[in-house]
């Protein structure tokens, strides 16, 4: 039977991020949204909404996972199933926090300009850092996005809530994705995010950083189908 799929991408990633799972994800309904345009949380969770009528799979990655947790917790009645890449189900520390808000206050007289390639150490593995195909990817996709957008998205995710008790008393099937080496969504932090759902199920993905869906597709691969055909 065919699911409605909805795939959320991370800050500043666009579809692009899905690449390597549009062949497997659109044998099946799919919907890869552009979260950049929106202006606030609500427009985006709008979006989830108006994707498709009927239950709803969302496979959200980073920002997107957060984004579908909330979803998730405001209307689990439109909710088949949740599949979270890169996330610990977390909100920011203070030093995130204020780092997040001095950026934004940085972009009100500097335009944002993308990444810089040095910035890449912290999100991707070494063995991805040294593969220009990936590196031009996330560069390209972060320098699609212009100040506004970039405030938007950060905005709108800024305040996060800690939705673990919530999720842990839903009753659609939760599947937990992360990368070993990942620094942004911590292996440790990612291990705990699954003891606080005991009936989700976690895959740690070795020889990964946090951008999953590029890194590691293959692997990242045969975990959605698996989860996929078995809800």
């Amino acid at each position: 039977m065919s699911k409605s799929i909805v795939c959320l991408p991370g800050f500043l990633c666009d579809d692009r991020l899905w690449k390597y799972q549009r062949e497997i994800l659109t044998s099946q309904e799919c919907k890869f949204l552009d979260l950049r345009h929106s202006e606030n949380l609500n427009q985006m969770l709008d979006q989830i909404d108006q994707a498709f009528t009927g239950p709803l799979t969302l496979i959200g990655f980073s920002m997107g996972a957060y984004v579908a947790q909330v979803f998730a917790t405001r209307f689990p009645h439109r909710v088949e199933e949740l599949i979270l890449i890169g996330s610990t189900g977390s909100p920011f520390s203070d030093s995130e926090f204020k780092a997040r808000v001095q950026t934004a206050n940085t972009l009100k007289k500097v335009a944002f300009g993308g990444l810089s390639p040095k910035a890449l150490q912290h999100y991707i593995h070494q063995d991805a850092l040294n593969n220009e195909e990936i590196r031009n990817q996330i560069l390209e996709m972060a320098a699609g996005n212009n100040t506004e957008m970039y405030l938007n998205q950060m905005n709108a995710t800024l305040h996060r809530m800690d939705l673990k008790m919530s999720l842990n008393a839903m009753q659609f099937p939760i599947t937990l994705i992360g990368g070993a080496q990942d620094q942004i969504a911590p292996k440790d932090k990612v291990e705990a995010f699954q003891r606080a759902i005991p009936r989700s199920t976690l895959h740690m993905i070795e020889g990964s950083g946090h951008f999953i869906p590029l890194e590691k597709p293959t692997e990242l691969n045969a975990i959605l189908m698996n989860a996929l055909s078995k809800n």
